[in-house]
C-alpha cells in the first residue's frame, strides 16, 4: 500500500472517491435538467451548460494540482474540497431564483440578438456551476497526492483512482437517470446529492485523523517544502518525461479529451436514429460510456503495472482507437439491421437490456480503448520533476479543456458541415494521425508499432468506408418512400420523404412531424381553437412541424402569428418543401418564426396572446414532458389575454389513460375551466384537445364555432352537405371529481411524471401489458360525458338551447360508429343511425322559425 499511509485509511479514501464520482454525475445530470428548463431544451443551451461545468473542472485540476505539493495533509484537504462542493451547491438555489426574477427583462433586452443572449446564458451557467465544479476538479490531483508517495507508483495508482472515480460517475449517471427523479423529485435528489457530498467530506475528515502527517514528497523524493520558484508551476513543466516530450504528452491528452467528448455527442446522435430517445435511453448510453472509460482506466493500471513500453504501446493504442471508432458505425448498422427501430415487442426492462447490449457492443470497445489513453499518460509522466498531484492535474486540465472544444465542435460544426458518418471517420482519422506522428518521432519502436498506423489508415479508407451507409431508413417497396433531402444539425437529423405521393417530415429517422396526407387533422388543430375564441388577434404556436397547422391561422383576420420551433432544421424543411401547403405562411408579414424553445419564449415574452396552441408531441421523448407541467401551464396562462385559450393537443394513441389524466389534472390546477374536444373521429389514432380557459365562461351562442355549426346543420337539413358540425367535436368538461382522476398525479417540473412514465408505458404497450387510451376504453370515457344527465349539468353548455346537446351526443355516436366500423362490429349501423337521427333532430329544431332563443344566463 502507499508508503506512510495505513492500509485501512487508504482503502477508506478510495471508497470515498467512488462516492465522490457518483455524486458529481448526479449533480451534472440534475444541473443539465434544471438549466434545460431555464434556458430551453436546445442543443445550444446544453452546450453552454456543459462548457461551464467542464471549465470549472479544468480550473480546479489546474489550481489544486499546482497547490497539491504544498499541502501537508492532502486527505484533510480532500475533505475540505468536498465541503466546498456542498457549500457552493447551496449557492445554486439563490442564483436560480435571481435569474428567474430577471428572465423576462433579459429576454426582452436580447430577444433580437440570440448570440448575445446565449453569452448571457453561458455566463449564468458559469456562475452556477463553476464554484462547485472548481472544487470537484481538485479532488483527483489532491487524492493522487495523498496516495502516491513513490515515483514508480504514479501510473498504476493514479490510473486506479481515475477508474474508481469514473465507475462512481457511471453509478451516479444511472441513479440520476433511472431512480432519483422518480423516487424523490429533482429538488430532493439534489439535496440527496448534497447530503452524500457532506457525508464524504465528514468521513474524509475522520480518516484524516489517522493520516500520516509527514510533509509530502515529490516523485523525485525531495521535500515539497523546499523553496521553489513560483514560475516553475507554469506551462507544461510538470509533463517532463524521459519517454515523450511535453508537447507530445499534452497533444495526446488533448486528443483524448477532444475525441472522447466529441464521440460521445456523435454516438448519442447515432443511437437517436434507432431508439425512442427518452431520458432512460440517454442515461443508458451515458452509463455505458462511463463504464467503458472506467474499464479503460483499469486496463491502464494493468499496463502501468506491467511496465509496458510507451514507445510501442501508445502508437498501438492510438491505432486501435482509430480503427474501433471507424468500425462503430459499420457495427451499429449491422446490429440494428440497417438502422431499424430497436425494440420489437419487448417490455421496458427487456428493451433497456437490449439497448445496453447493443450500445456496449457497438461503442463499448472503442470507448474502453479511448479510456486507456489519459490514465496511461500518468504512467508516462511519472519520471517528471513535479509531484503526483501537479502531474495529474496538468494532464486532466488539458484533457478537459479539449473536451469542451470537442463536444462543441461535434455538435455545432461537424454534424452540420460533414454529417454523422464523415464526422466519425474524421475522429478515427485523428487517432490514426496521432499514431503516425508518434512512430515518426525517432523513438525505438517495434515493427508492429511502425506498421500498425499505416495499416489502420488503409483499413479506414477501404474496409471501413462509411459512405455506403444510409443515415435515414426508407422503404421504397412497401411504403413507396423516396428520400428528398436530409439536414443534420445540433438538434437532430431531419429528413423530408415522399410516401405514396405525400410529403412528410421525419426527425431522427422515426418521428413523423406531419404529412401532406393528413392536412385536415393538422388544420383542425388551428380551426377549432380559433373558432372557439370570439376574436383572436394574436396566436402563439408551440412547435412548427410541417407548418400546415400554423398556416391555417392566416384564414382569419389575425394581427400576429408567432411560431416557436426548437429545431432550426425543421424550419428549413418546412420552408423549402411545404410552402405550397402552408397557406402562404412564409410570405405573410404577420408571421414570426423563432428557432427557440417555445416554453422559454413564453416565459420571457413581453406580449400577450389570445390563443396558445401546443402541437402534438411524442410524450416519451426526452424534454417533451416539460410541456405538460403545471409550471408551464402557469406561465402560459400569464401570457393569455382576457378570454384567452390554451389548446393542448394530445395524441391518445401515444398515451395511457393515466397519462392523459395526469395532463388534464395538471391543467385543472391552473385553468378555471378545461374542456375536451375531438380533433378527429378516428378509431385507432384519435387526437383530442384539452382547452384551458383563462376565464371560466360558458360557450357563447354567438361564438364563431356556433355559427359554423349552424351552417353545417343547415346543409344537413337541406341535403346539400354531410359535414360534422364543430359542436359535435365537443366531448365534455373536465372535473377534478371525475373518477378518471382517482389515481392521477399532477405533472410538475420537480416531479415530471409524464417524462419518466411515458417511456415505460410505451414499452409496456408494445409488449401488450398496457393500453393506449383508444378503442373501447376511450369510447367508454367519452360515453360518460355524452350522457344526457352529464350534458344537462355541463356548465360550459349552459348558455345554449338544450337542443344543442343532441349535436354533442351525435358527435359521440359518430365516433363510436367510426370505431365499430373499423372493427367490423355488427353494432356499427346502430351507432350510425343514432348519429344521423340526433343530428337531423338538431338541424330541424335549430332551423324552425319559432325555435326558442338561447339562454343568456351566465350558467
Amino acid at each position: 500500500m502507499t508508503q506512510g499511509q495505513k492500509p485501512a485509511v487508504a482503502a477508506g479514501a478510495i471508497i470515498l472517491f467512488f462516492f465522490s464520482g457518483a455524486a458529481a454525475l448526479v449533480y451534472e445530470v440534475l444541473w443539465m435538467k434544471e438549466l434545460s428548463l431555464l434556458f430551453g431544451n436546445s442543443a445550444q443551451a446544453a452546450a453552454a451548460t456543459l462548457a461551464a461545468f467542464f471549465a470549472g473542472i479544468a480550473a480546479g485540476n489546474a489550481y489544486w494540482g499546482r497547490r497539491s505539493a504544498e499541502i501537508a495533509r492532502p486527505l484533510r484537504a480532500y475533505g475540505l474540497l468536498e465541503l466546498g462542493v456542498a457549500a457552493s451547491a447551496v449557492f445554486y438555489f439563490g442564483v436560480l431564483r435571481a435569474y428567474d426574477s430577471i428572465y423576462g427583462a433579459l429576454f426582452g433586452l436580447f430577444e433580437g440578438t440570440p448570440v448575445s443572449f446565449m453569452l448571457i446564458k453561458f455566463l449564468l451557467s458559469f456562475l452556477l456551476f463553476f464554484p462547485s465544479a472548481f472544487f470537484m476538479g481538485g479532488t483527483l490531483p489532491i487524492m493522487a497526492q495523498f496516495l502516491v508517495r513513490q515515483k514508480e507508483t504514479l501510473g498504476r495508482r493514479a490510473s486506479a483512482l481515475y477508474a474508481i472515480n469514473t465507475f462512481g460517475a457511471a453509478s451516479g449517471a444511472f441513479a440520476a437517470g433511472f431512480i432519483l427523479p422518480q423516487a424523490l423529485g429533482f429538488k430532493t435528489s439534489y439535496l440527496a446529492a448534497m447530503a452524500a457530498t457532506l457525508f464524504v467530506a465528514a468521513a474524509a475528515f475522520l480518516l484524516s485523523r489517522q493520516e500520516a502527517a509527514t510533509a509530502p514528497q515529490s516523485v523525485h523524493g525531495h521535500s515539497s517544502e523546499a523553496p521553489r520558484d513560483r514560475k516553475e508551476f507554469a506551462g507544461l513543466d510538470a509533463l517532463k518525461s524521459t519517454a515523450f516530450s511535453q508537447q507530445t504528452m499534452a497533444a495526446v491528452a488533448g486528443l483524448s479529451g477532444f475525441a472522447a467528448l466529441g464521440l460521445q455527442v456523435l454516438w448519442i446522435r447515432m443511437f437517436a436514429q434507432v431508439l425512442h430517445n427518452s431520458v432512460y435511453t440517454y442515461a443508458a448510453i451515458l452509463s455505458v460510456f462511463l463504464l467503458a472509460l472506467a474499464l479503460g482506466g483499469a486496463i491502464a493500471r494493468e499496463a502501468a503495472r506491467r511496465q509496458l513500453n510507451p514507445h510501442w504501446f501508445m502508437p498501438l493504442l492510438l491505432t486501435a482507437s482509430g480503427l474501433c471508432v471507424a468500425a462503430s458505425p459499420v457495427l451499429f448498422h449491422s446490429l440494428t439491421g440497417g438502422g431499424a427501430y430497436i425494440g420489437g415487442d419487448a417490455a421496458f426492462v427487456g428493451y433497456m437490456v437490449r439497448v445496453v447490449l447493443i450500445v456496449a457492443v457497438a461503442v463499448g470497445l472503442p470507448a474502453t480503448i479511448l479510456g486507456v489513453l489519459l490514465p496511461y499518460l500518468f504512467k508516462v509522466a511519472e519520471t517528471g520533476p513535479r509531484g503526483p498531484g501537479e502531474t495529474v492535474g496538468t494532464l486532466v486540465t488539458i484533457n478537459t479543456l479539449a473536451a469542451i472544444i470537442g463536444s462543441v465542435a461535434a455538435g455545432f460544426l461537424l454534424l452540420g458541415w460533414l454529417g454523422l458518418w464523415p464526422s466519425l471517420q474524421l475522429m478515427a482519422a485523428l487517432y490514426l494521425a496521432a499514431a503516425l506522428w508518434l512512430v515518426g518521432g525517432g523513438f525505438p519502436k517495434t515493427r508492429l508499432a511502425r506498421a500498425a498506423p499505416i495499416i489502420g489508415v488503409l483499413v479506414l479508407v477501404t474496409v471501413l468506408d462509411t459512405n455506403r451507409l444510409p443515415l435515414v431508413r426508407i422503404d421504397p417497396i412497401e411504403k413507396k418512400e423516396t428520400l428528398l433531402k436530409v439536414w443534420e444539425g445540433a438538434d437532430g437529423t431531419v429528413a423530408v420523404v415522399r410516401r405514396n405521393g405525400h410529403l412528410r417530415t421525419k426527425l431522427n429517422n422515426w418521428y413523423t412531424l406531419g404529412s401532406t396526407g393528413d392536412m385536415t387533422t393538422q388544420q383542425v388543430q388551428t380551426h377549432l381553437p380559433m373558432l372557439l375564441h370570439k376574436n383572436p388577434k394574436r396566436v402563439f404556436y408551440l412547435g412548427l412541424g410541417t407548418g400546415i397547422t400554423a398556416g391555417a391561422a392566416l384564414d382569419y383576420p389575425v394581427e400576429k402569428v408567432v411560431v416557436a420551433e426548437i429545431a432550426p432544421t425543421v424550419i428549413k424543411a418546412s420552408r423549402e418543401f411545404f410552402g405550397e401547403f402552408t397557406n402562404g405562411l412564409y410570405d405573410d408579414p404577420r408571421l414570426s418564426v423563432l428557432g427557440e424553445d417555445g416554453r422559454n419564449v413564453l416565459r420571457g415574452a413581453r406580449q400577450d396572446f389570445d390563443l396558445i396552441i401546443s402541437d402534438l408531441f411524442i410524450p416519451w421523448k426526452a424534454g417533451t414532458g416539460t410541456l405538460y407541467t403545471i409550471d408551464h401551464y402557469e406561465t402560459s396562462k400569464q401570457r393569455l389575454r382576457p378570454g384567452g385559450l390554451y389548446a393542448q393537443w394530445v395524441p391518445l394513441y401515444q398515451v395511457t389513460q393515466d397519462e392523459f389524466a395526469s395532463i388534464a389534472l395538471s391543467m385543472l390546477q391552473v385553468f378555471p375551466s378545461v374542456t375536451l374536444w375531438r380533433g378527429n373521429f378516428w378509431a385507432e389514432r384519435p387526437v383530442v384537445a384539452l382547452i384551458g380557459h383563462r376565464d371560466a365562461s360558458p360557450l357563447d351562442v354567438d361564438a364563431p364555432l356556433m355559427r359554423a355549426s349552424r351552417q353545417a346543420l343547415a346543409e344537413h337539413r337541406s341535403g346539400k352537405g354531410d359535414t360534422v358540425p364543430l359542436i359535435a367535436h365537443y366531448a365534455g368538461s373536465m372535473n377534478v371529481k371525475d373518477p378518471v382522476f382517482a389515481n392521477a398525479e399532477v405533472n410538475t417540473d420537480n416531479r415530471p411524471i409524464i417524462e419518466y412514465r411515458a417511456p415505460i408505458n410505451h414499452r409496456l404497450e408494445k409488449a401488450g401489458r398496457a393500453k393506449w387510451f383508444v378503442g373501447e376504453q376511450m369510447l367508454e370515457f367519452m360515453a360518460d360525458r355524452a350522457d344526457r344527465a352529464a350534458l344537462a349539468s355541463d356548465a360550459y353548455l349552459s348558455r345554449l338551447d338544450p337542443v344543442w346537446r343532441n349535436a354533442v351526443q351525435a358527435g359521440y355516436y359518430f365516433h363510436a360508429f367510426r370505431a365499430l366500423q373499423k372493427w367490423e362490429d355488427e353494432d356499427a349501423p346502430i351507432a350510425e343511425k343514432a348519429y344521423r337521427d340526433l343530428l337531423q333532430r338538431t338541424a330541424i329544431e335549430i332551423g324552425r322559425p319559432d325555435s326558442p332563443r338561447p339562454s343568456r344566463s351566465p350558467g
